[in-house]
């Protein structure tokens, strides 16, 4: 076997620069190739200790994302509950949230965060099955989120067929713990009287 063979001529077109180096941003990066060269730091180590919440601030570029990104497939790779939302997932939420007095902002980020995590919690453990909430399988209202994702999750058990997920999902139901990653939450942010509003509301929630 000759080495042309063996080793393809090097092109240095679109598709061998993306198999050579990889996405330019951990979004878009093929997980298995992404857990092979991420690196855990004293940020990371920070960003997944055992405390209820975690604000992670940083220049655009950093690396942000991909320390969410690795704490979150972590997270399902030792059968906990975890999911990720970013500003996609929270838009009819930013809509309807940037209406009214403060009060009723924060109002409207609490039962819409409620949703959207239960949404992609029901989604992921059902492998798209059931991708979309409705009231009948969630019932939001003051409750707390554990019990929300319990009454959900019961009730979609049927739907959830892969090992890997099941183990997730008994996982919670024993443990009653899930992890929520929010990203790029300050997308579109140009300080606006009703930005520093929903950022205030969304705060207090």
């Amino acid at each position: 076997m000759s080495s042309e063979s063996r080793h393809p001529a090097l092109t240095f077109d679109d598709v061998q620069i993306r198999q050579l180096f990889g996405s330019e941003d951990a979004e878009n990066e093929d997980s298995a190739r992404f857990k092979e060269y991420f690196v855990r730091n004293r940020a990371y180590e920070n960003l997944v200790a055992d405390l209820p919440l975690r604000i992670l601030v940083g220049h655009k570029g950093v690396g942000k994302s991909a320390l969410l990104r690795h704490a979150y497939e972590k997270d399902l790779s030792d059968g906990i509950l975890a999911v990720f939302l970013k500003p996609d997932d929270l838009s009819a939420l930013l809509r309807s949230a940037g209406e009214g007095d403060i009060n009723s902002r924060i109002d409207a980020w609490k039962s819409g965060i409620k949703s959207a995590i239960a949404s992609k919690a029901i989604e992921h453990l059902t492998d798209g099955a059931i991708d979309r909430m409705d009231e009948g399988v969630v019932k939001v209202g003051a409750r707390k989120m554990t019990a929300i994702l319990l009454d959900a999750l019961r009730a979609v058990k049927p739907q959830i067929h892969d090992g890997a997920q099941l183990v997730i999902y008994e996982n919670f139901v024993e443990n009653k713990r899930i992890n929520v990653y929010i990203d790029d939450i300050d997308r579109g942010w140009s300080a606006r009287p009703q930005d520093i509003l929903n950022f205030c509301a969304h705060q207090r929630s």
